[in-house]
């Protein structure tokens, strides 16, 4: 087990006039399970990579339970790297291919198959040790490249999307297992996904990288109640926070037909008289009086998800803006349809607030009052 530590790091691809990853500084709690998460070409996979020592390191540096390993060769790093594609050998057996890397330490063959046994009943893998790649289904072909990185007993697990060629309930069913697996091992693991549901619900803590620079490291929860900035509120739940435009008015933000009393240390902080406000999807309700009505909808779609349902539309936050989309959560089995004009009442404790300008986070842990 061993802290990770990035210091700094930056890494320029050649030809490339911006770097791949921006001044990177983040620290990694020893046994901790961090997942780098974004959408693609926001530098997740390089910084995994650098990590691995498989990409140079422009600048900064990246430390290893305390030892600088910014130029040592990936071979010396101690760690284990598991990829997207499983990269297993199709004439060797199960117990052969997670044997592999031991064979090749020099490890005696009494101790591979040790190992590779401990490794197999950890996994499930046990009663298919002397079955080839073939025979085996996607996920248990998975479970033979996390049982390859396991026998090695490495510092740190290094994970590249390998879940992302599995079916859907298949991927369900392996996040249970990578997770119960690392936490059994006590490993420092760091995970590579472009999902955020996968993020959010494997990570002890996820970062979350946009055009190779660090957004926001937090836990799950705090990621979801607090985003840092727009991009994060944006980016995190499904379906995403809904931002819009709102007046300001003296001390009260405008929205629809309610008036929202700012806390005093934001009422000098709006840029030309309006803010960015967020609200997620389930703290808006559909309204059954007028009295409750915050803002009328115009309902675009509608997406039905058992016992729950999203309802998709627009509206007018204030009478000279511009149609703003909404995404409110609703009953699954009583819910309006396309065309329809609803009314909404929003929840202003869950309100997220944010500098137009700059798309950054203005209120933490502030109240509000809603008249």
């Amino acid at each position: 087990m061993a802290s990770i530590s990035f210091d700094s790091v930056q890494c320029y691809y050649p030809g490339s006039d911006r770097p791949a990853v921006s001044n990177l500084s983040l620290d990694i709690r020893d046994g901790e399970f961090l997942v780098l998460v974004g959408p693609s070409g926001c530098g997740k996979s390089t910084t995994l990579r650098m990590l691995a020592g498989l990409e140079e390191v422009s600048e900064g540096t990246i430390s290893i339970a305390g030892r600088d390993v910014t130029g040592v060769s990936p071979k010396d790093r101690d760690i284990a790297m598991v990829f997207q594609n499983y990269a297993l050998y199709p004439h060797m057996t199960v117990a052969e291919n997670m044997e592999f890397g031991l064979k090749i330490a020099g490890v005696s063959k009494k101790e591979r198959r040790q190992k590779a046994e401990q490794a197999a009943s950890l996994l499930g893998l046990h009663e298919l040790l002397d079955r080839k790649p073939k025979e085996l289904s996607g996920g248990q072909r998975q479970r033979v490249a996390m049982g390859r990185a396991v026998v090695r007993e490495p510092k740190a697990f290094l994970m590249d999307e390998p879940l992302s060629n599995l079916d859907a309930r298949l991927r369900v069913q392996m996040r249970t297992e990578v997770s119960r697996l690392t936490k059994q091992l006590g490993i420092t693991t760091v995970y590579v996904t472009h999902d955020q549901t996968e993020a959010m619900t494997m990570g002890d803590r996820v970062a979350v990288l946009k055009d190779g620079e660090l957004q926001q490291v937090a836990t799950p929860s705090e990621l979801y109640d607090n985003p840092a900035n727009t991009f994060v509120a944006g980016f995190i739940g499904s379906p995403s926070m809904s931002l819009f435009d709102a007046p300001v008015y003296g001390d009260g933000l405008s929205i629809g037909r309610s008036t929202v009393t700012l806390p005093r240390g934001l009422q000098d902080s709006t840029e030309r008289g309006r803010l960015l406000v967020g609200i997620r999807p389930e703290d808006m309700q559909l309204s059954t009086s007028r009295e409750n009505t915050c803002v009328e909808l115009t309902v675009t779609a509608v997406e039905v998800l058992g016992s729950e349902a999203y309802i998709y539309g627009t509206t007018r936050i204030s009478p000279n803006a511009d149609p703003s989309n909404l995404t409110v959560r609703t009953d699954g089995r009583r819910h309006p349809q396309v065309g329809d004009v609803v009314g909404v009442s929003i929840n202003e404790e869950h309100l997220h607030l944010f500098d137009p300008a700059t798309g950054n986070r203005l209120n933490n842990s502030v109240e509000f009052a809603m008249n």
